[in-house]
């Protein structure tokens, strides 16, 4: 009897390894720098929203990651994340600005103000994780503040990017000041501590809805294990791509799409 092999995407405990790179460039002619991608998101359409720091914009892309629409914000977006439908919302110095994506274009929407930045944002259940940098708090999608499940005043940049497992009880965040990927779990209490040769300055972490973890470091992505405990594969090498900063695991099609400090996505087939 032939024992039949796991689907990667449903097992947690499978390390990927990369089948392929390819890049695409996402440069609008009216861009005035180069770009800086620090957020990357997928839409239930298939569609991708990022934020391109560098030129204030938001960008809309279709599913060969083709530029379709784009609205400018008023100050440098430090993150995307996907909300619900066709909704996203982008951190803009300390607002949160709600975008909805209909039929190729981008709308604002709404807004919310915090009292501290708003560098780094993830949903899940209803409720916006939001990083200030050296706090991770929790609010209502109508911008109320139900706790701050964290924070460090050593550096600048403690608590830089957050993902939500998908049973809400797992926090993971990037520490970039002390090149560490922290663990929570949703009461606020620190479960892990990671630390690595490969893990410096770390921004973008991603968890996929099977637990697999994803985390950008200045010159590689790696994935760690779903307890955040070790390294399990170094999936980039500088050569790849100079200094990764945001990433998003599309499960439809076994890829992880990189944005970094340059016009082009890094787009990694897995498998």
């Amino acid at each position: 009897m032939t024992k039949q092999r796991k689907d990667p995407l449903s097992d947690p405990n499978h390390v990927f390894s990369v089948a392929e790179y390819k890049e695409y460039n996402v440069k609008m002619s009216d861009d005035k720098y180069n770009g800086s991608i620090d957020g990357v998101c997928e839409m239930p359409s298939g569609e991708f929203v990022i934020a391109d720091w560098n030129n204030c914009k938001v960008k809309l892309l279709d599913k060969e990651y083709r530029v379709l629409d784009h609205c400018d914000v008023p100050e440098y977006p430090w993150d995307v994340c996907h909300i619900d439908g066709n909704e996203v919302a982008v951190c803009v110095n300390s607002k949160l600005l709600f975008i909805n994506a209909t039929k190729g274009k981008l709308v604002t929407t709404r807004k919310l103000s915090f009292s501290h930045k708003c560098i780094a944002s993830a949903h899940h259940g209803g409720q916006l994780y939001i990083s200030s940098g050296i706090a991770l708090y929790v609010y209502t999608m109508s911008g109320k503040k139900v706790k701050r499940l964290y924070k460090d005043k050593s550096g600048d940049r403690t608590v830089r990017k957050c993902a939500i497992s998908n049973d809400g009880k797992t926090i993971y965040f990037t520490n970039y000041d002390e090149h560490q990927l922290i663990t929570l779990d949703n009461d606020g209490n620190k479960l892990t501590l990671l630390t690595d040769p490969d893990i410096k300055f770390p921004t973008g972490v991603h968890v996929t809805p099977a637990g697999h973890v994803f985390v950008c470091c200045s010159d590689t992505v790696l994935q760690v294990d779903k307890d955040g405990k070790k390294k399990l594969a170094i999936l980039t090498r500088e050569e790849h791509m100079e200094v990764p900063l945001a990433l998003f695991f599309s499960s439809s099609t076994s890829s992880l799409i990189v944005g970094g400090w340059e016009d082009t996505l890094l787009v990694i087939k897995l498998i």
